[in-house]
């Protein structure tokens, strides 16, 4: 964790609070007083939009950099609607039926497979009836995966699309995409990605 906190010490968060693109797709469909909850939340640009539309918001990020970044944003905006934690996405438990929205973006990679998906059956067993559940992860398409600098796990052609299978597909996309740029890596780069918006 060494690594991101040194990396989130170099970058403040936006002062453009504006949703992630996938976000932006789904939350105006989200009901009012929505429980979110946002699982690696990073420098929390999803979880601080989220509060400021009056949703009642769970971020945790194992960084405690980019969890005090967030902090003076949330005090700031005066945003008692965000609670923020910081700790291993691990050991968080879901409560059940609790959420009506759950996030999880660009953060499964960084585990081992075997807890990835853990977490998101996790998600699936845990989450409400008729409820969303946000996910960004990436392939074997991504070019990173033929690097010597790989992450922990990678996913399968339609592996994320198989294991929601049964859900409601409100949103899917498996390509290799243009990232402009972003905190460790700030200049225009390739990934393979799938990302999902399933509705229980």
């Amino acid at each position: 964790m060494e690594k991101y906190n040194k990396i989130y010490s170099s970058y403040n968060v936006s002062e453009d609070i504006k949703p992630s693109q996938i976000l932006s797709l789904v939350w105006k469909n989200f009901l009012p007083n929505s429980k979110i909850l946002d699982l690696g939340c990073g420098q929390g640009i999803d979880s601080l939009f989220l509060a400021k539309n009056d949703f009642s918001v769970i971020a945790i990020d194992s960084s405690d950099v980019a969890v005090n970044q967030i902090k003076i944003k949330k005090d700031e905006f005066k945003l008692d609607n965000l609670e923020l934690i910081c700790g291993d996405i691990n050991d968080f438990n879901i409560e059940k039926n609790k959420y009506q929205v759950i996030i999880c973006r660009n953060v499964l990679n960084f585990l081992d497979k075997g807890k990835a998906l853990k977490i998101l059956n996790s998600l699936k067993d845990n989450i409400q009836k008729g409820s969303y559940i946000i996910i960004e992860i990436f392939t074997k398409d991504d070019p990173s995966f033929f690097s010597d600098n790989k992450f922990a796990s990678y996913f399968e052609e339609q592996e994320l699309l198989n294991i929601f299978s049964g859900y409601k597909i409100f949103y899917y996309l498996e390509n290799i995409i243009l990232d402009p740029g972003h905190p460790g890596f700030p200049g225009p780069h390739k990934h393979g990605v799938a990302r999902i918006i399933a509705q229980k």
